[in-house]
């Protein structure tokens, strides 16, 4: 009876696996490994980077202090004495092979994404010698590093496997995976009218620290959020940075008054698609230079290549009754559309000469983008996915 009940928790294993996201290949056996009391992470290589190094240490210490049980009823038990007679890995050793001056994690997590190579293979023999953990970038061995973690679970403080050998050809299914933390509404200057109090805001040495801790991790940050009502950090292998305009900007008008249309306007429902109301008159020259300038400052804190600028939600009602942007339309000669994308050229330039790429809600007008940019999609967001 307990040898048919070993034999039916082996083959759920598959079921109960720890790995996260399932890797792209995977190929196991049904070996029981224990990972030595002395075991160790070695290179292959000099020049190691230090966030490379730190990522080891983290390693290390999640297998030391996980303490993840197998998940079973049994939590592992009734495969104790196999366990115990297992034979034991002594080591991992990382491997580059990538062409080229070695990159730290946080130099590759900031490239473009086209540039980024994120792939790795990982085996584990069953027979205790060393598992091997090679790719192309650090930004790979980061990744490998993350899954070889999840390969182990602990029973009375031995930590082991049950499916050595294991082999892992892994690459994300997603050039972007993205998780969005609704976090704050402040930037400097705006924050001294706009803040919660003084010290609800994000400095710039807290945000040089959030790149740099982010960084380390593989993670590229961008600030997503609307400037009158969130500022938001999306964390995963990508964050991103955003301003929104023009909607979504009452929080300007508590600094810059006239550079806002409908601000507080009640009911809001009929001047904005969230409260409070209040939309840039992006028809004012005087606006468009506040923003480029703006968006120049922020850019200079995220060493991220994508920015992204918002769009969305803009409330067509709050222009038509907005007097200074009538004005200002008459007297250009403009439709709204026209002026819409005037706008947005010349604020996205700031970011282009800056080697930034703009990014933008899907809701945003196209006609307004004059070449082609990341559209961010909120169901997918939603889901941990981009476009």
């Amino acid at each position: 009876m307990y040898r048919l009940l070993a034999w039916l928790l082996l083959a759920l294993l598959r079921d109960v696996s720890a790995l996260w996201p399932r890797p792209q290949t995977l190929s196991t056996g049904s070996t029981p490994l224990r990972l030595s009391t002395s075991f160790s992470i070695k290179y292959a290589f000099n020049n190691v980077p230090g966030d490379l190094k730190d990522a080891v240490t983290r390693t290390k210490g999640f297998l030391a202090n996980d303490q993840l049980e197998l998940l079973t009823p049994d939590r592992g038990a009734s495969y104790g004495s196999a366990i115990k007679k297992a034979k034991q890995l002594q080591s991992l050793t990382l491997s580059l092979t990538g062409k080229g001056p070695i990159q730290s994690i946080s130099e590759e997590a900031i490239l473009d994404l086209t540039e980024r190579q994120e792939s790795y293979n990982l085996t584990v023999p069953a027979d205790g010698s060393g598992a091997t953990l090679s790719a192309v970038s650090t930004l790979g061995l980061l990744r490998g590093l993350t899954t070889f973690g999840q390969l182990w679970f602990s029973l009375s403080d031995t930590i082991y496997t049950l499916e050595a050998p294991i082999r892992i050809e892994d690459d994300p299914a997603y050039p972007y995976r993205g998780f969005m933390l609704d976090t704050a509404r402040n930037f400097p200057e705006l924050s001294t009218a706009g803040a919660y109090s003084s010290s609800s805001v994000y400095t710039e040495s807290d945000i040089k620290n959030i790149v740099s801790y982010a960084a380390s991790r593989g993670i590229d940050v961008m600030v997503v959020g609307q400037v009158a009502l969130h500022t938001r950090f999306l964390s995963t292998t990508w964050d991103l940075q955003e301003i929104d305009t023009p909607g979504h900007t009452a929080v300007i008008g508590n600094s810059h008054p006239d550079y806002v249309a409908c601000q507080n306007l009640q009911p809001w429902t009929q001047f904005a698609n969230e409260p409070p109301a209040g939309q840039l008159r992006f028809t004012d020259k005087t606006v468009i230079n506040f923003v480029q300038s703006l968006f120049k400052s922020t850019a200079s804190l995220f060493p991220s290549k994508l920015f992204s600028t918002g769009g969305d939600e803009i409330n067509m009602n709050c222009y038509a009754q907005d007097n200074v942007t009538q004005q200002d339309l008459a007297k250009s000669g403009k439709t709204f559309e026209e002026a819409l994308s005037t706008f947005t050229q010349q604020t996205h330039s700031v970011l282009e000469n800056l080697g930034k790429t703009p990014v933008v809600w899907e809701g945003k007008e196209l006609s307004c983008i004059n070449k082609v940019l990341i559209l961010l999609k909120m169901d997918l967001l939603r889901n941990g996915v981009g476009s």
